[in-house]
């Protein structure tokens, strides 16, 4: 405490000021000794940490008074290990200790109930956690369902141009065979008309009736109706029985 380092330091004891230490050597061979010295000196001031402590102020009279208290505690202590009356502690000590006991088993019931009551929330928790995983897992599912569905139904439009396409070919493929149909019926109407004008004109040759007839049955080959009828009333016109046909 008396030292000239202590007596620099005594202003940065407190921890809120900082100290500064220049050590000065001389170049001089002849003070090599003290220059040695004096940067030894400043090596182990600079490594030394202050660590301030809050001074606990004690009176004489409070002092005094624990110490007291203390031989007393270890008076009664001892006084009951020499009786050996069953308990080797004081009363008071053994009351102290009782109550102390009481409290700490207290506190452990407390802390028990606290930690029953902590499981009891964690396993809510876990169980809201797995309940909130299979709803997860749940959307995951219909999520890719959903997905899929979408995926079939983006390309459903392509199968449905398709088969609109199909069918449109098949109605012009209809259409035009219609119109043959029609075209054909129309031209083989007037073949039918012409013979049945020419059967008028010549009613009375029977072997010009017999060809006429022959050509009306060629043309009943083609399974038209109206033909059919041309033929009937060619047949009706003529004055002959046709009932060998």
């Amino acid at each position: 405490r008396e030292s000239k380092l202590t007596r620099l330091l005594q202003e940065s004891l407190g921890g809120r000021t900082k100290t500064s230490i220049v050590a000065t050597v001389s170049p001089a061979s002849i003070n090599l000794e003290d220059a040695l010295s004096t940067l030894d000196y400043a090596h182990r001031a600079k490594n030394i940490t202050n660590r301030p402590e809050i001074n606990q102020k004690l009176s004489r009279k409070a002092l005094l008074k624990e110490y007291t208290e203390e031989i007393e505690r270890l008076r009664r202590d001892l006084l009951a290990n020499r009786e050996r009356n069953g308990v080797y502690l004081a009363q008071e000590n053994y009351n102290e200790m009782q109550t102390l006991i009481e409290n700490q088993t207290k506190e452990i019931e407390e802390k028990i109930t606290h930690i029953k009551v902590l499981q009891e929330t964690m396993e809510a928790k876990e169980q809201i956690f797995n309940d909130l995983q299979e709803k997860h897992v749940e959307q995951t599912t219909h999520l890719h369902k959903t997905k899929e569905q979408l995926e079939s139904t983006t390309h459903a439009p392509v199968s449905t141009n398709a088969l609109l396409k199909m069918t449109e070919r098949e109605k012009e493929e209809q259409c035009h065979l219609v119109e043959k149909h029609v075209s054909t019926e129309e031209e083989l109407l007037s073949q039918a008309q012409t013979l049945l004008n020419i059967a008028d004109t010549t009613a009375s040759n029977w072997s010009k009736k017999t060809s006429i007839l022959v050509i009306i049955f060629e043309v009943m080959s083609h399974d038209n109706f109206k033909i059919w009828k041309i033929a009937l009333k060619l047949m009706h016109r003529s004055s002959y029985n046709f009932a060998l046909f």
